[in-house]
């Protein structure tokens, strides 16, 4: 089977799901932390920020606000899938970003950095026919469906990858994550290194080290 077209850019299939958001600067809950680097794997607390508080006490209003603050993006690939290095490279970016392992304590008060976070990859293939557009139409339903299931913010991951295979090289890749730990700006920084780190993995090879970040 033939590789992506430009396997190197993955993040250049990208499309949003929702709305785009402003990317252009980083937001209040996203900060270097290079110094992180040292810490040892065991859970730690940090304050939140007020951003973070202002959307942790809107989304205990109901379900209906609470996914509203779902961000979502949609990878629509042609080509071969190498699903497993996929799935590596998205628990790469997860165990690198601190925040997509940070869950809210019930007063809001502060989030919980956990150490380990497993990163799952549900791969759905969606044949319905030969009718192009009868697997859009099934797609779509999924789609939202998983767009709009509600986080829990205190118990988490507040983060959800899935894949699904609309043909034999057809494929669809939705990432979603809670505002409260991830925005525009965040998901610019997460899709660029996606590319960098699938293709990699895909190569065979080990991704370039970089810091840590929350």
């Amino acid at each position: 089977l033939e590789k992506l077209p430009s396997i190197a850019k993955l993040a250049e299939f990208i499309e949003s799901a929702l709305p785009e958001t402003d990317q252009t600067a980083p937001p209040a809950a996203t900060q270097v932390r290079e110094e992180m680097d040292a810490i040892p794997a065991t859970d730690i607390s940090l304050a939140t920020t007020d951003a973070q508080r202002e959307v942790w006490l809107a989304s205990l209003i109901d379900d209906d606000v609470s996914r509203t603050y779902n961000e979502a993006r949609l990878l629509r690939l042609t080509g071969f899938l190498d699903v497993d290095a996929l799935r590596r490279a998205l628990q790469y970016i997860v165990d690198r970003h601190d925040a997509l392992r940070a869950t809210i304590a019930a007063d809001g008060g502060a989030q919980l950095i956990r150490s380990n976070v497993k990163v799952d990859l549900p791969v759905e293939p969606v044949f319905v026919s030969d009718a192009s557009d009868a697997v859009e139409d099934k797609f779509e339903g999924l789609l939202s469906d998983s767009i709009a299931l509600v986080f829990n913010l205190e118990e988490g991951p507040l983060f959800r990858f899935r894949a699904y295979q609309l043909g034999n090289d057809k494929w669809a890749v939705l990432l979603v994550a809670h505002h409260v730990v991830a925005d525009g700006w965040s998901w610019a920084v997460i899709l660029d290194e996606l590319g960098e780190i699938y293709s990699a993995f895909a190569s065979g090879k080990e991704p370039p080290q970089t810091p840590r970040l929350l």
